[in-house]
């Protein structure tokens, strides 16, 4: 009864379309009209009011190309834009079987990928999209090495390919930033007639702008360390194995695979984003009610590829029949923090408090609460990435009272949290779950009210 929850409805005919991705064009890329040799084909004539009107018009062919510049940039720049986009896709698709530093890597794709659209987007803005474009070139060509087997280089030969892959990713940063200050992104897309891309335009911005936020300030020395040391990578791995099999909550398909279509959603999406970025209240919990068939587990799905790359985040789906699973809920988003390498000291955190308590994984949940969540996310009070933990389907835990139990120790300990951890909760409307998240004043979406 949840597969209709796979492609959920679109919230309104007025919704305006969700952001799309990003990327850029190269340096080397030359206007088509550059190209054309001063030898063999007339040059057009600049006319000025003392200039006579020149004696030939341009040729069809030539204005078309005009036009086509004019549109959406010169070929020779879309033909560069594509093989740039290939090259950041297929990074991100072999990211996860590259030990310790791919999640660096797929979220600097992630980035090269953003951007390459944004340059699609402009258009016409030729000089700005240029600008992008040389750092979407840059950031290419150096992840292009990691499509072998980069890895097996020498450590220095690997450094230092950080090295030059966290410039550029500066310089992205720098170049977004004051390009941002100036004027130059809104101009772009500040056509009444394009307000609605103006909006997905912003979102996508904000993402990059995270995202290179995370991977900027990151010290890939210590990963870099981790990756050629093997005792390091077995402790952290033995420490990890005391909370159970990995495996625990899985859905079953790779999240991708059951995210929101594009432009469905819109409103709901917004505002779970606005939500994990709002630090300023104590509203540390979302849950996400409606009968079967709304779209819930469809929206926790997005919500966890969205900010793979921005935040330290952690999925568990409850589903029936998977009774052995239920009580590892809290082991099972422990683990997932402790295997994060893009948010270093959570998931040193959370591998000091197993090492303290190496029992954990057989412990009562609250004990696991406690030492998993209050303990080890209570002392990153410094840590401003969101730390995003959202719990699907909690209506089909086989143990109500385990259920209802694990909203208990949410609202008792929230307090002692710091403000960016996050709970969201998707649950169908039943009884006791009800019962229990009703009178809490939590953050709060009813499908149910949206359909009707």
């Amino acid at each position: 009864d949840r597969a209709a929850e796979e492609h959920p409805e679109t919230e309104s005919s007025s919704q305006v379309k969700g952001s799309t991705a990003i990327v850029g064009d190269g340096p080397s890329a030359v206007p088509a009209e550059e190209q054309i040799d001063d030898r063999t084909k007339p040059v057009p004539q600049v006319v000025t009011p003392q200039s006579p009107i020149p004696a030939t018009s341009p040729s069809p062919d030539e204005e078309q190309v005009v036009l086509e510049d004019q549109a959406k940039g010169t070929p020779r720049r879309q033909d560069w834009l594509s093989g740039a986009k290939t090259t950041f896709n297929v990074v991100e698709g072999i990211s996860g079987t590259i030990p310790v530093v791919g999640s660096y890597v797929g979220a600097a794709a992630k980035v090269g990928a953003a951007i390459v659209e944004i340059v699609q987007t402009m258009g016409s803005n030729k000089e700005t999209a240029d600008g992008l474009g040389s750092n979407a070139q840059q950031l290419s060509d150096i992840l292009k090495l990691f499509e072998n087997k980069l890895v097996d280089r020498p450590k220095d030969d690997l450094t230092k390919i950080f090295i030059d892959l966290q410039r550029e990713l500066q310089g992205v940063q720098n170049n977004i930033e004051r390009m941002n200050e100036s004027g130059v992104l809104q101009k772009a897309f500040s056509a009444k007639d394009r307000a609605e891309e103006l909006k997905g335009y912003q979102e996508t911005i904000r993402t990059a702008s995270e995202q290179l936020q995370l991977l900027v300030a990151l010290n890939t020395t210590t990963l870099i360390t981790e990756l050629y040391d093997k005792g390091i990578r077995e402790e952290q791995q033995r420490l990890l194995d005391r909370l159970g099999d990995a495996s625990y909550g899985a859905r079953g398909k790779a999240i991708e695979d059951v995210i929101c279509l594009e432009g469905t959603r819109v409103q709901t999406l917004e505002r779970i984003n606005a939500w994990i970025r709002n630090t300023s209240t104590s509203e540390n919990v979302l849950w996400i009610r409606g009968m079967a068939g709304r779209g819930k587990s469809t929206i926790a799905s997005t919500v966890a590829h969205r900010w793979k790359y921005q935040a330290a985040s952690a999925i568990f789906h409850f589903r029936r029949g998977q009774n052995k699973s239920d009580e590892r809920l809290v082991c099972a988003l422990a683990r997932q923090l402790g295997s994060n390498n893009l948010v270093p000291e959570v998931r040193d955190s959370i591998l000091q408090s197993i090492r303290e308590n190496q029992d954990i994984g057989q412990d009562r949940l609250r004990d696991q609460f406690q030492t998993l969540f209050r303990r080890a996310l209570g002392r990153l009070q410094n840590t401003s990435l969101p730390i995003l933990l959202i719990v699907d389907a909690l209506d089909e835990c086989q143990d109500v009272e385990y259920a209802v139990a694990f909203v208990k120790l949410i609202e008792q300990f929230i307090p002692s949290l710091p403000v960016n951890v996050k709970f969201l909760l998707t649950t169908r409307p039943e009884a006791p779950l009800i019962r229990a998240l009703e009178p809490r004043e939590w953050h709060a979406e009813d499908l149910d009210s949206m359909a009707n």
